[in-house]
């Protein structure tokens, strides 16, 4: 979606020039139900790709983490900042929270993301032996299929009030009866839900990046619940924010991982 081409609704049309300027590329991620996955091909929970004699990764109570999601990038259209190559695993804690410590979500002792910058498909481990998972937000494996998009900033991603120079609520507001129905068609313009590779990040609550002042951090990966396979608590959905150069650098050390439902 280029600016050109932003079918805005008509009550929004004054603010054309904010929504316009705001609009960005992202990877939109097709999730589909599947149980025959290669190790190292791209998918939502299955079996991850590691080398012979790499130790599967483990809470801080010993138990395995669930791989939530393994993105090979040389499956992924190339998005700026993004590595062209690589196998880069995000891993979640089989717990109710789901790995994610509320006082610090920067802490990987329950969830990790590990990267490998080269993929040896012949040296792969093959057998993997642990319990059943019980509390996973992804409930059965998926293949995935990428799609480079563009839309404006999310209603609820904290770079609205840059772009519109007011808070969401009280900007919305300003629309008096009309405010839900703008709103929603915001919403739908700016397609911030969904599984995605960057972009703008969609919430059902507030943006951590504020409170964890780590504002300046992009959305890495975000993994939203379908209704059916996939849930975070309650219908909600999960994100991973990290700064550009750390990005840049491979570096996935200082992750910001949230999660929150309604």
């Amino acid at each position: 979606m280029t600016p050109s081409k932003l079918q805005i609704p008509a009550l929004l049309e004054p603010y054309r020039k904010q929504i316009e300027s705001s609009v960005k590329p992202f990877v939109r991620i097709y999730a589909k139900p599947d149980d025959d996955l290669d190790l190292t091909q791209s998918k939502f929970g299955g079996f991850p790709y590691l080398p012979i004699g790499y130790e599967y990764p483990t809470g801080d109570n010993g138990q395995p983490l669930f791989m939530l999601a393994q993105i090979n990038f040389e499956e992924v259209p190339h998005l700026s900042g993004f590595p062209k190559k690589g196998i880069l695993q995000f891993y979640v804690g089989d717990d109710n929270m789901y790995g994610l410590d509320l006082d610090d979500p920067f802490d990987q002792s329950n969830y990790r993301l590990i990267f490998f910058e080269e993929v040896d498909a012949d040296n792969a481990q093959e057998d993997f032996d642990f319990p059943d998972f019980d509390n996973i937000p992804v409930l059965q494996s998926h293949s995935l299929r990428f799609e480079v998009q563009s839309a404006p900033v999310s209603p609820t991603d904290q770079a609205f009030d840059e772009y519109f120079g007011t808070p969401v609520f009280d900007f919305f507001d300003r629309f008096g009866n009309d405010k839900v129905e703008v709103r929603r068609a915001y919403a739908r313009l700016a397609q911030g839900s969904g599984h995605k590779l960057g972009g703008y990040a969609h919430f059902t609550q507030e943006d951590p990046r504020l409170v964890q002042e780590f504002e300046e951090a992009k959305l890495l990966l975000q993994i939203d619940s379908d209704h059916k396979s996939i849930l975070w608590g309650d219908e909600g959905i999960g994100n991973f924010f990290i700064h550009p150069e750390d990005l840049r650098d491979l570096e996935f050390s200082e992750v910001l991982y949230n999660w929150d439902s309604p």
